[in-house]
């Protein structure tokens, strides 16, 4: 399985047999974000905020034997029927709590229902 990181950031994975696997970052899939002001609480603004990929063209090709790692954001504003994306799960950190790799891939439960 090939795994394409699409988030701004290298990311390591780590295999249940303790194996990590780098991935470099190839770019970022980029979303747009639109806000609405809804309110105000205390001064401070309230936005009911919408995320959305700029379009199928924005998207890399539907690859087989290939997935693609984003950001949580940018996962959710993806069309359902592609099932080729993914973010990090199950984080793994150091002693002093930082992040260091993940222990799993997750999608929205949109796609296992």
């Amino acid at each position: 399985m090939k795994i394409v990181n699409l988030t701004k950031w290298e990311v390591t994975l780590i295999r249940e047999n303790g194996e990590a696997v780098i991935l470099p970052s190839n770019g970022e899939l980029k979303v747009k974000q639109e806000n609405v002001s809804l309110s105000q609480i205390d001064g401070f603004p309230i936005n009911q905020t919408t995320y959305s990929s700029e379009g199928e063209n924005n998207l890399p090709p539907k690859e087989e034997g290939t997935i693609y790692l984003v950001s949580v954001v940018a996962l959710q504003s993806l069309p359902i029927s592609r099932d080729d994306f993914f973010t990090v799960d199950k984080a793994v950190k150091d002693g002093s709590g930082k992040i260091i790799g993940h222990k799993a891939l997750a999608r929205p439960s949109v796609y296992g229902s």
